[in-house]
Formats: structure tokens, C-alpha cells, sequence
């Protein structure tokens, strides 16, 4: 950690570990040109804020696993502080605990190894000139080029906020602390930072060196390592249920390993889990064989293997962004009952006509995805999700979209 010898006007603190949310494999641990993604984040920020020191925050369960990355190198010297397995922002307070309150905090997740460092450069300036709490970029910004800047004494005040709320509430401010911040407005002094968009070529080049990057992975694979509270994929099918009915037949399109199916079985009448992965899709229904309402079906949604009007409602997550989307709609509607619902979320990304993800074909600003998905559909409730599972009531922007939607 950092001591007041050590003290500058900012703290660099790259939150990292080798599990994700959903208690996979951390894309960060995955290698560029023969080096972890984490790496090229140090590197990007060492070179951008030469001589200040860089603090890798972990939890505790990865003690030991990223000890690889501290290491002097250069005018960089890089450290490891594991704290705090489900609490990124104690992890930062303890990071941070010899250092006064006006000192600033640039939080840069491992993962985000084209970090827009000439923007952190504009922020830090922006933030010690206005005195803010936090600066950050705007909620649909492509987010493997974001950072957040807080201040050292905003976080200690939140943190006694948090701890006078159940925990349901102050969980996923724990995670992204930043959303505590920008609700309570009148108290802290925030700002949304926004660059000017990235050229084509630039959007194209990353896109490019993420390819290894995101390779496909089982979400939600290990249980004991799963934090709900940051987990997006199962918030969108907890979300779903407010919106289905306990006679309901519910298709899962692009139900993937299947955990969502399973838990909309545990609440509608029948459940048919459907994927291109037809081997998937095998060790899956050994899986949930004892879920009786539960079956699962190899089938492309962009060609459906079932009967016009054969369900109540169908969800589908994280999917559009994948396949043609016209295809994808009027297959839903065909397949749909009359008054059935909808239920879908994809990537909101205001640059998203090159995704940085090289699986995704393109990723809608919110306005598209409405206006796409309205021609096929009525909208009944338009949702964006902040991060992990924060949503502000009545503000659709976000990184992800949700989209209930209803056949006439």
C-alpha cells in the first residue's frame, strides 16, 4: 500500500484478479502478442504517468496468483494488495488508507488495455481543478477505454454511508462505487467526461488485438467464486422474471451453459434452453436433467425449429449483437404467441459500429436498438443497466440495455 512518504496528488489502482464476476476465468489473465492483457494496462499507464506508483488491488482468494505482475520497471514500481473478495471499494480504501483526503484515486480495470490515457491525462487535470469527487466517462462509452477518478475523502464518506444500508443496497455500490456518487449528486461533486469519438482506424486496431481476448467461456462455472451483486448475465434473468407468468412456456434463445434457463424453470410452467451448441447443449441437459419443465434444443435463431406462435415469451440475452438482427427479430415474432413478450439485453455502446469485442458484428447506441427492435415489436420498458446490477430509475443509458417488448 501507499504511505504519505510515498504520497502524490494521485493513486493508480488497477483492480485485477484471475476470476471474474461470474467466477470464470478472468479475460485479463488471456494474452496479447505472448503477454497478459493486465500487462499491457500497466504498461499503458506507467508510460502515460511515469514515476508514480501503480497499485494492482486483488481479492483475497488470489493471493499469490497475480504476485507475477510486481515488479520496477523503469521509473514504475508495480505492487499487489489482496483484500476484500467481494468489495472493490475497501479494496481501494485500504489501498489508499495512509494518504489524506484530498488525494485523487485512477481506478483502471486490468482488463482495459486501450485505456484512453490522453483522456485520464484531461480528467486528473479537470478533477484538481474543480475539486471533484469523481470524474468518469459516459455511461455508454465503449467501456476497454474507460477509467474513474475519485477523490480519497469522497470514498471515506460514502463508505460510512454504505454501512447505515441493508446489504441488498449497499452491495453493488461496494463494486462500483461510482453509481453511490452520481446518485447522491447534491453531496459529491461528479462529472462525466466525454472524449471526442475514435476514429474508425482506432476502433478497428483494438478490435484487431482483442480477438484472443474474448474467447468464449463459461459464465457463472464456479459458484463458490460468484459475486451476484456484479454479475450482469444472471441480473438480466432474475430482471426477466418480473415479467413472465408461472403458466408461461418460455423459450431461452442462446441459453449458452444454461444457468439462466434453469432458474426461469424454477418459476414458469416449461423452459426450452436452444443453441447453435449442440455439444454444449448435451452436457447441459445432463446437467438440469432432474428439472422436469426443463428441456434444451440445439437450433440457430436465425432459423427456428419451432411453430408459428409456440410460446409465451422469449428471452435472449446478450445475442443480437452476434447475428442479423432483422433475421433474429422476425424469427422472435413468428415464433411468439400474440401478446407474448419479448425480453432481450444487449451491449449499449455509442461507438459501437466497430465493437472493440470481435465477437459482437456491431453494438447499438440506445436509440438504435429501440428503433430496431420497435419495428418488429411494441416496446412496453426500456432499462439500462449502469454496471454490474445498478440501474437509476427512469434512465435508460448505461453500458447494457434491456428491451421488454410485447407482440400486438
Amino acid at each position: 500500500m501507499m504511505t504519505n512518504k510515498e504520497h502524490s496528488a494521485l493513486a493508480i489502482l488497477v483492480q485485477a484478479s484471475s476470476t471474474s464476476w461470474g467466477g470464470g476465468i478472468n479475460l485479463c489473465m488471456n494474452p496479447i502478442h505472448g503477454l497478459p492483457v493486465l500487462t499491457h494496462t500497466l504498461i499503458r499507464l506507467a508510460e502515460t504517468f511515469p514515476g508514480e506508483p501503480i497499485t494492482i488491488i486483488a481479492p483475497t482468494f488470489d493471493e499469490k496468483n497475480l504476485d507475477q505482475f510486481s515488479y520496477a520497471a523503469g521509473s514504475a514500481e508495480i505492487r499487489v494488495l489482496y483484500a476484500h473478495d467481494a468489495s472493490p471499494l475497501l479494496r481501494m480504501l485500504e489501498a489508499v488508507k495512509d494518504l489524506p483526503d484530498e488525494t485523487l484515486i485512477l481506478r483502471v480495470d486490468g482488463l482495459n488495455f486501450c485505456v484512453d490515457t490522453p483522456s485520464l491525462l484531461a480528467m486528473r487535470d479537470l478533477a484538481m481543478r474543480e475539486t471533484l469527487d469523481l470524474i468518469k466517462f459516459p455511461d455508454d462509452w465503449p467501456s476497454l477505454f474507460t477509467a474513474d477518478i475519485y477523490r480519497v475523502g469522497a470514498l471515506r464518506r460514502m463508505l460510512a454511508e454504505l454501512e447505515t444500508l441493508p446489504d441488498d443496497l449497499a452491495k453493488p455500490h461496494h463494486i462500483h462505487p461510482k453509481y453511490h456518487l452520481l446518485a447522491n449528486a447534491d453531496r459529491y461533486r461528479c462529472h462525466r467526461y466525454r472524449p471526442a469519438a475514435y476514429d474508425t482506424a482506432t476502433l478497428q486496431l483494438n478490435r484487431e488485438r482483442a480477438k484472443i481476448v474474448f474467447e468464449e467461456r463459461e459464465q457463472a462455472c464456479n459458484e463458490k467464486r460468484s459475486v451476484p451483486a456484479a454479475d450482469t448475465l444472471s441480473f438480466h434473468y432474475r430482471l426477466s422474471l418480473d415479467y413472465l407468468n408461472p403458466e408461461d412456456r418460455v423459450l431461452d434463445i442462446a441459453c449458452g451453459y444454461g444457468f439462466g434457463s434453469a432458474m426461469l424453470a424454477n418459476k414458469v410452467g416449461e423452459v426450452i434452453g436452444a443453441d447453435l451448441d449442440a455439444e454444449t447443449l448435451a452436457i447441459v441437459a445432463e446437467k438440469y436433467k432432474q428439472q422436469s419443465n426443463l428441456t434444451f434444443q440445439a437450433a440457430n435463431g436465425l432459423s427456428m425449429p419451432f411453430e408459428d406462435n409456440s410460446f409465451d415469451a422469449i428471452v435472449s440475452f446478450e445475442t443480437i449483437e452476434h447475428l442479423d438482427a432483422d433475421g433474429f427479430l422476425k424469427e422472435v415474432q413468428r415464433v411468439l404467441q400474440p401478446g407474448g413478450r419479448f425480453i432481450m439485453s444487449t451491449p449499449q455502446n455509442a461507438l459501437g459500429h466497430v465493437p472493440i469485442n470481435p465477437h459482437h458484428l456491431i453494438e447499438y447506441s440506445l436509440e438504435q436498438i429501440k428503433a430496431k427492435v420497435a419495428s418488429y415489436l411494441s416496446l412496453e420498458k426500456v432499462m439500462g443497466i449502469k454496471q454490474g446490477t445498478i440501474m437509476f430509475k427512469d434512465d435508460p443509458t448505461g453500458s447494457n440495455t434491456i428491451l421488454v417488448c410485447r407482440k400486438a
